[in-house]
């Protein structure tokens, strides 16, 4: 059974097929040519209204709120923790440490006294989309001025790929619209109630703040995938998310919910509870399990590649700055994925960690200046 509906759309940069000399960086705010105010506003009329100036929420924990945030911060204190809390907020997401831990609240993970709040690696700008035409017109927009795009649909990707520095992001936080076919930046949670109503359910995430884009576009692994493949098997055969366009909308195969759901449990007790006799099984257990070879002597990663080489990794939780990132994540269709972004993204608007085509780049930490090599 498939959800109602009979497309995936995909918002690409429709560019001119003439390309010419490529600029050595990607503009910064600190580059004449950043586009001044009045083009700001004059894209911010022609996607209604859509274009957000970032503004950190947790500025209004610092003095003078710097960057006008709207949000209490006590709020944004008792909230920060929660990945939901994050993927609500087009200028937020779920990992600081990639945006520099530059504007957090004080006290959480992350926080140097005296370093106050500034934009560090977030976006200095966020059309937050709800229609295909504003995603289209904004990507056209940034590529012709030579300005870097990322692309964020909950904020929730352990690579950063969401979020940078002197870039503009695209969010796509479109509410649920009451069909079982679904805006891509809705939630896994909401997706799954949807799909519950009517007795089906989908190849998802096992965490309910996780949103479709990324986790479909990189693989994505779920509770069913043993019996049903990855979450990119059911809709757009991954490639990796961020890097060739924008998906707005997935239609994904549903199954019937499982009649059996198998839980255990384990559970330790004092001597002075349990009874040693009834301990016999778990220690004869343990005592075979120290019999197998050791897969896993020292740094892990080395001897699993010992004993399986050449079997990739996942890209949503795999490492984005592993010196075999093309093999690990692309293997033998890496070829064909760059002449597909060298079609569909000439002028390479979008980058990633580790995305196809990324080793071109340089990527200054400091700066936020994305150069060509």
């Amino acid at each position: 059974m498939l959800l109602s509906s009979s497309k995936v759309f995909a918002s690409l940069l429709a560019l001119p097929s003439a390309v010419f000399a490529q600029p050595h960086c990607k503009l910064s705010p600190l580059d004449a040519e950043w586009p001044s105010t009045e083009e700001w506003a004059a894209l911010n009329t022609s996607i209604q209204g859509a274009l957000i100036k970032t503004a950190p929420a947790a500025s209004s924990c610092y003095p003078g709120n710097p960057f006008g945030s709207t949000e209490n911060c006590t709020i944004v204190k008792n909230y920060w923790s929660y990945a939901a809390y994050h993927s609500a907020w087009p200028e937020s997401v779920d990992y600081s440490i990639y945006t520099n831990n530059s504007c957090v609240p004080p006290g959480v993970a992350g926080y140097t006294e005296g370093r106050g709040c500034s934009i560090g690696a977030l976006p200095q700008y966020i059309v937050n989309a709800t229609t295909e035409e504003q995603v289209a017109k904004a990507m056209q927009w940034a590529s012709d001025r030579n300005i870097r795009m990322v692309v964020k649909g909950t904020g929730h990707d352990l690579s950063g790929r969401s979020t940078s520095a002197s870039v503009m992001a695209c969010a796509c936080l479109q509410p649920h619209r009451g069909r079982c076919d679904h805006w891509s930046g809705n939630t896994w949670g909401s997706i799954y109630t949807a799909v519950h109503a009517i007795h089906r359910t989908v190849i998802g995430a096992e965490d309910a703040t996780v949103g479709p884009g990324g986790l479909i576009q990189n693989g994505g692994h779920g509770l069913l995938s043993s019996h049903y493949g990855l979450a990119s098997d059911q809709a757009v055969r991954g490639g990796g998310g961020g890097q060739f366009g924008v998906v707005t909308e997935f239609v994904l195969k549903t199954y019937p919910v499982p009649a059996n759901v198998v839980t255990g449990s384990l559970s330790f007790y004092p001597n002075r509870l349990v009874k040693e006799s009834e301990l016999a099984s778990w220690d004869a257990f343990v005592e075979t399990a120290r019999m197998i070879p050791d897969l896993m002597d020292s740094t892990i990663e080395p001897v699993w590649r010992r004993w399986a080489p050449d079997t990739g990794s996942y890209m949503n939780e795999g490492s984005a700055f592993s010196s075999t990132w093309k093999n690990d994540f692309y293997g033998e269709n890496y070829d064909r994925l760059l002449a597909i972004k060298r079609k569909y993204d000439p002028n390479e608007s979008l980058f990633i960690w580790s995305g196809v085509g990324s080793d071109t780049w340089t990527y200054d930490l400091r700066s936020g200046l994305l150069c060509r090599r």
